[in-house]
């Protein structure tokens, strides 16, 4: 997947920890606070909100607020409450403002969009490649667009498309193309911010480039040695847990 390539790229040694030995790193609260926000959006297309254009924007925007918060709060109560985080109630309160923040900035993004007028898009959508070791899991794909259009939800703090945002985006771009026979527009909102939408799109230069990175990364994680995964990010060699953390 883009997010194992990714682990691997940033440190060959956390990969091996992560994805070989499948070993468990300690709760984080971003990383359950992401996986929230993804789920909200599903359900905000199951429970089928978005044909709910006659129903009064108050009334939408509690319930979506209320999507957001029973799967936030749900995944923080399964692991222990804010304790299991080491924060402090009011820090986890805060969090949960935040929560319903993003899914305000979503609604609004969507209504600006004229989402209620356009076809669902493919929501939390497995696609594989027949040619390469590579698949993903697309937050949002749009084939009714022309050109289809990725999109992908980021709870991240800043709207820096970063490389391994880049890289992500581009081997979703890859399978996409593969499989629908052209590259689609690229999108990232990052849910943190109003109008937190940016574009980005694969260069032609670099399309080549995408399929060899996958079969390079592939070849050298087929080992289950672990001297064949140095660590290049100079903390997880002296500290295996803190490999787990990030």
């Amino acid at each position: 997947s883009p997010t194992s390539i990714n682990d691997y790229l940033n440190c060959p040694r956390r990969y091996y920890h992560r994805r070989i030995q499948k070993l468990k790193g300690k709760p984080n609260i971003y990383m359950i606070r992401g996986s929230a926000a993804h789920s909200a959006k599903q359900n905000f297309y199951k429970f089928n909100l978005h044909r709910c254009a006659n129903v009064h924007f108050d009334d939408l925007r509690r319930t979506a607020i209320e999507l957001m918060e029973d799967e936030f709060n749900d995944r923080v109560d399964k692991i222990g409450g804010a304790q299991a985080f080491g924060i402090t109630d009011d820090e986890m309160q805060f969090l949960v403002h935040e929560s319903r923040d993003m899914m305000i900035n979503f609604l609004d993004e969507f209504i600006k969009s004229h989402g209620f007028e356009r076809e669902k898009p493919l929501i939390e959508t497995p696609i594989y490649s027949k040619d390469l070791p590579l698949m993903a899991r697309l937050d949002s794909l749009d084939l009714h667009a022309d050109p289809p259009v990725v999109r992908d939800l980021k709870t991240s703090q800043s709207k820096e498309i970063t490389p391994d945002i880049e890289r992500q985006m581009g081997l979703c771009a890859l399978l996409v193309h593969e499989k629908y026979g052209t590259w689609p527009d690229l999108e990232v909102h990052f849910l943190r911010f109003k109008d937190g939408v940016v574009k980005l799109n694969v260069p032609q230069s670099e399309r080549d480039s995408i399929a060899a990175l996958v079969e390079s990364v592939y070849e050298k994680t087929e080992s289950r040695s672990i001297r064949d995964y140095p660590c290049t990010c100079g903390c997880c060699a002296k500290n295996q847990n803190y490999a787990l953390v990030l």
